[in-house]
């Protein structure tokens, strides 16, 4: 158990007779959502007063504080290694171990110190990449999804509303639903009045819904379209009402979208695969050169000019050549421009995990999508449209004129 939480254990007791409270079962959002709200708020062990402090604490230690679920992420050393072995870096490996060689034993008994030189430079030039790599992906890495939780909500406890952090909100708690809220749990509606929820971060449905206490009929009802539910990411639009928790953290509907998104497929990103398209390229032509001034040196200069030029010379000036045809500072530079773009994101509160997707934006040509109430101003337009002739087509008033002129354009086209 997180030692975070284990801080609150001696709070539970009351002297050493007092014992720990027992462990509350959960019910589903499905489930909570066919039973009336009393049964809901009885099954959870809560009441119209709410949770006392020994209660709260207790399901805190339980389930553990209210954050959205974390996306696993390598070790910085993990990464670090990897950025030794990837990119340019396996190309100035293997220049620097020819370097090394050709200082020692090619070298002889009196070996060139420019050689040694030129090795350990190569090794430092990889390893600030490396570095270098490292600090820009701490830094993306630093967004945490617990600060998209701000404020505070309103909730009843020991018979007085009390405002707390989202973090301290546990399952049983009565949580206070006002208009411009955000609904910060899964929470069951128990008393509303005139109350509307802004669902398009879960269902993409631009108007609002109004929300109800009264039980559903049909068990098969999805948890994010039932009408007494309030699920954690929407707003409230307009009126008031009471709601109890029922799912907290990853255990959300929100959550648990998150956790499927968490353990989806990782696809190497446009700008990645134009940079392993070049690096190959790069890696080929720095080869093929080098192979070039070796079979030249060996089969002409060796041959016919014995003196001119001896191994680890030739060695050292085949290397000069691949490493010339490595941009040392283009990982740098790549970095940094996405860098640059995600502090201007981040200016504008758009909070960026992965440096890469920062590039991803700008490859967007078409956007497919069924729902716009999270890409537009929640309104989509009809441009074209075809039915079978002599058909009528059912829309909106609101919508008539602009299907009209329409028609008209693509009649005249």
């Amino acid at each position: 158990m997180p030692r975070a939480h284990e801080d609150h254990t001696s709070l539970l007791f009351d002297g050493e007779r007092e014992q720990l409270l027992p462990p509350v079962v959960p019910i589903s959002q499905t489930e909570a959502a066919v039973r009336s709200a009393q049964e809901v708020v009885n099954a959870l062990r809560s009441s119209g007063d709410g949770l006392d402090k020994r209660e709260v604490l207790a399901r805190l230690i339980q389930f553990g504080p209210n954050t959205p679920p974390k996306a696993a992420q390598r070790s910085l050393v993990v990464q670090f290694l990897i950025n030794l072995l990837t990119g340019f870096a396996p190309l100035l490996w293997a220049a620097s171990i020819l370097c090394f060689i050709a200082w020692r034993p090619l070298g002889g008994d009196n070996p060139d110190p420019s050689n040694l030189s030129l090795a350990i430079l190569l090794v430092v030039v990889i390893i600030f990449q490396a570095i270098f790599g490292l600090i820009q992906e701490y830094s993306a890495r630093k967004f945490d999804p617990g600060t998209l939780q701000t404020g505070e909500v309103q909730v009843r406890r020991n018979q007085a509303i009390v405002a707390v952090s989202p973090r301290d909100l546990v399952i049983g708690d009565i949580l206070v639903l006002n208009a411009g809220a955000s609904v910060q749990a899964d929470v069951r509606i128990i008393e509303a009045i005139e109350l509307r929820v802004n669902k398009s971060s879960l269902t993409g449905e631009a108007l609002p819904v109004p929300l109800t206490s009264a039980r559903m009929e049909d068990a098969s009802c999805a948890a994010r379209d039932a009408a007494n539910l309030a699920l954690f990411g929407c707003e409230i639009v307009e009126g008031h009402g009471l709601g109890v928790v029922v799912a907290t953290g990853a255990d959300t509907e929100l959550g648990r979208t998150a956790d499927l998104a968490k353990h989806a497929p990782t696809r190497s990103s446009p700008v990645q695969r134009e940079i392993n398209r070049f690096v190959l390229i790069i890696t080929l032509l720095a080869f093929c050169t080098g192979l070039l001034t070796f079979l030249t040196w060996y089969f002409d200069l060796r041959v016919h000019h014995p003196d001119y030029m001896n191994v680890p010379g030739m060695v050292i000036n085949m290397i000069s050549l691949i490493v010339a045809y490595v941009p040392e500072g283009m990982p740098i530079s790549i970095t940094l421009t996405l860098r640059n773009v995600a502090k201007r994101m981040g200016r504008l509160h758009l909070k960026v995990k992965q440096l890469s997707s920062v590039e991803t934006l700008g490859c967007a040509s078409v956007i497919l999508s069924d729902k716009t109430g999270t890409l537009t101003s929640n309104l989509m337009t009809v441009v074209q449209y075809a039915v079978p002739a002599g058909e009528p087509i059912l829309v909106p008033s609101m919508y008539t004129k602009k299907l009209t002129s329409a028609s008209s354009s693509s009649s005249s086209s």
